[in-house]
């Protein structure tokens, strides 16, 4: 009997043996049928380049080829599936450039090219060319990951696409740095004038000497959009700086950032300059600079509906728990940060020509060092109009009490925690924020 038992043991770590020998024989895998860490070389198929035959690109050699290989096919108007993930060694040059862009498309089919570098200095002679992935597209770049990008350029810089001028960037990620040393650097694309949408960046964001920096985009043009985004990343700079869009002259909409942003001018949690739309966004992270710096916008002279901020914004000039300074409408928002500032300095708005309603002030500290131009809800009220805001009590010293005043009518700990007080009093609109007793109010 003990024999017997003996036996079994030593068959016991005698398989055990072999299985952990297999694990990293390739050979042995395929005897017992087990699964590889590694995949298997690809052998097909290949592809034609049409749209319902697409290049399959599975190696490096195949990356190279995409755009780059006019002769075999390999055109900047054809169509590409990325069929395995990929890892990149060495100076990467883009696909397309401002003469030649990119038309076509690349389905990267939930794949990841791993450790993209681009080390790119403009010579001062002409122009300066995009970077990214891709330089210039007009056509379509989905359903791909960069991972552990390290992208240096001058201006329009990005991780997918240094200049979309005209196509769509879908259901992309970006990790790892973006740097440039001009303007229109963006965490996924530099300047953007078509459509971003469902992608996300944790890549840090910056330029050491330029504008318009942003998580996501650093530039949205007129026409263009931002939706469905979020950043992760720290962003700097120095004007027009924002955690998803540097600069916006269309729409930014159901986007968030949470890293911290900072520069000189315009800088905000969200978008550093707005002129025209910033719809259900929020930010999380600090924000700091010098003028018109705000939690969810810097400097506003568009729209700003249905944002929150929950991050400390620190300035000196134009500080504001929302917006910095703000030339229009500013609907249907509210702020816990602290905000700290010299002149024009408010729980919301720090100075506001425009509208302010609907907002509500229940930041946790507003220090200006003028008493005269700080506000719970905005520090300055050139004109304008400042309908149906509300401040916390905690800081009712701060600024004019009343329901048209810059501080706002107080309100307590028991209506900021009734769903129904944001809903009826504050009229926030339930279809957009996810309203319940006791916690303060979500984008749906």
């Amino acid at each position: 009997m003990k024999a017997k038992a003996i036996i079994a043991i030593i068959i016991l770590l005698c398989t055990s043996l072999l299985l952990l020998t297999a694990c990293n024989n390739p050979f042995m895998e395929r005897i017992l049928g087990l699964r590889s860490n590694q995949e298997a070389p690809y052998t097909g198929p290949f592809g034609s380049g049409t749209e319902i035959d697409p290049w399959r690109v599975y190696d490096r050699a195949t990356l190279l080829r995409v755009g780059k290989d006019p002769d075999n096919g390999w055109t900047l108007d054809a169509h590409y599936e990325q069929v395995r993930n990929i890892t990149w060694s060495g100076n990467w040059t883009p696909i397309g450039d401002l003469t030649d862009s990119f038309t076509g498309t690349y389905n990267g089919n939930g794949r990841t090219i791993t450790g993209l570098t681009i080390d790119y200095t403009f010579d001062g002679i002409g122009d300066s060319v995009p970077q990214g992935l891709f330089g210039r597209i007009n056509g379509t770049v989905r359903n791909l990951g960069l991972v552990n990008v390290n992208i240096i350029g001058d201006g329009y810089v990005g991780g997918i696409a240094g200049l979309n001028d005209g196509g769509t960037v879908t259901n992309c990620f970006v990790t790892g740095t973006v740097r440039g040393t001009n303007n229109s650097i963006g965490g996924v694309v530099g300047q953007n004038h078509n459509e971003v949408r469902n992608s996300y960046s944790t890549a840090d964001v910056s330029s050491s000497g330029g504008n318009s920096v942003g998580g996501i985009v650093g530039d949205n043009y007129l026409g263009a959009t931002v939706e469905n985004c979020y950043a992760t990343g720290n962003v700097n700079g120095s004007s027009s700086i924002g955690g998803v869009v540097g600069f916006n002259s269309s729409t930014v909409r159901n986007c968030y950032a949470t890293g911290d942003v900072n520069g000189s001018s315009s800088i905000g949690g969200v978008v550093g300059f707005n002129s025209s739309t910033v719809q259900n966004c929020y930010a999380t992270g600090d924000v700091g600079g010098t003028n018109w710096i705000g939690g969810v916008v810097g400097n506003n002279s568009g729209t700003v509906q249905n944002c929150y901020a929950r991050g400390n914004v620190t300035g000196t000039n134009d500080v504001g728990g929302i917006v910095g300074s703000n030339g229009n409408n500013v609907q249907n928002c509210y702020a816990t940060g602290r905000v700290e500032g010299n002149n024009n300095v408010g729980g919301i708005a720090g100075n506001t020509s425009g509208a302010v309603e609907n907002c509500v002030a229940l930041n946790i500290d507003i220090d200006g060092f003028v008493t005269e131009t700080r506000g719970r809800v905005a520090g300055i009220a050139s004109s304008g109009t400042l309908p149906n805001n509300y401040g916390t009590d905690a800081l009712i010293g701060l600024g004019h009490v009343g329901p048209n005043e810059k501080g706002g009518v107080t309100i307590n700990a028991a209506d900021w925690n009734s769903a129904l007080w944001w809903q009826n009093t504050a009229d926030y609109d339930p279809n957009i924020w996810l309203l319940r007793d006791n916690t303060l109010p979500f984008l749906q």
